[in-house]
């Protein structure tokens, strides 16, 4: 499936996340390819109209929408997805977040904000597909030279990706062992060292965290925070659901039952967080 117009990236620096679908093998087993194809379009329909939303007519030509706005517009149009079997990839190249905040402030090194809006992107999709399709996520983000093209008139058809950023991706999935999505750390330094505003660094450093076991992670949950209850009701309830179906259903293969456990205690572990630093009662969204 290619959600992206086919167009030639040959980039240096990409931003990369590499989300693993946990349970390939029960979706091939269990859904038609049709079910499981509709609900990965209605996912990235969401996502559609998150992008959408976010570079309007009104917005765009707009003389009095704030620089920042126009710059998120731009930004979220270089937004790339793609999915190979068991695999999405979402991508922006790096430069393109340079060259669009170059051209919207004087600040040169202003790339964080186009990263956060990037976390942000990621984090829109992970909760809506958990939600839709009942399976979770793990992956990875990182930076790293990515070329893709398309085969033109050649006999082959569909696209050529060569991608080091693939790889590092890929091999930083396999240490996340949760379904977890764990950031590269040389990513993680060369942002952290470009951000001078104390509201940037607070959004930075909330999504990306030190785990227990020393990895970093993007804490997805993070993008709700400050968010009305109402809000945060209307995008976790069907989650919620998900994860109470899974530890029932799933009870006797207990490799699958320990993803969703995990999952239930991070989710667990969020609404509490929620609902005592925002005094907001959650209490729904909890799970036994």
């Amino acid at each position: 499936i290619m959600t992206d117009e086919n167009k030639m990236i040959n980039s240096q620096n990409t931003l990369v996340a590499y989300l693993d679908i946990l349970g390939y093998r029960g979706i091939i087993e269990n859904e038609t390819p049709e079910d499981f194809y509709n609900s990965i379009v209605d996912t990235f329909n969401y996502i559609q109209g998150f992008i959408d939303f976010l570079s309007t007519d009104e917005i765009i030509k707009s003389s009095t929408v704030p620089t920042s706005a126009l710059s998120n517009a731009e930004i979220a149009k270089a937004f790339g997805f793609k999915i190979l079997s068991d695999t999405i990839i979402i991508y922006c190249d790096y430069n393109d977040i340079e060259r669009i905040n170059k051209k919207y402030f004087e600040k040169v090194d202003n790339e964080p904000i186009g990263a956060i809006l990037f976390l942000n992107m990621v984090s829109s999709f992970v909760l809506e597909f958990i939600a839709r399709t009942g399976y979770l996520l793990r992956g990875s983000i990182c930076l790293g030279k990515f070329y893709t093209n398309t085969f033109g008139s050649c006999l082959l058809k569909g696209e050529f990706v060569f991608s080091e950023a693939f790889v590092r991706g890929y091999d930083l999935e396999q240490l996340a062992i949760h379904p977890r999505i764990l950031v590269d750390e040389a990513l993680y330094d060369l942002l952290k060292s470009k951000l001078e505003s104390e509201s940037d660094t607070f959004l930075f450093e909330s999504a990306i965290k030190q785990d227990k076991d020393g990895e970093l992670y993007f804490d997805f949950y993070e993008n709700l925070r400050d968010q009305d209850a109402d809000i945060k009701q209307y995008r976790l309830v069907n989650i919620t659901k998900q994860i109470n179906n899974m530890l029932t259903v799933k009870q006797d293969d207990k490799r699958v039952w320990k993803k969703w456990y995990w999952f239930k205690e991070y989710h667990n572990e969020k609404i509490k967080s929620f609902a005592k630093s925002e005094n907001q009662d959650l209490s729904e969204l909890l799970i036994n």
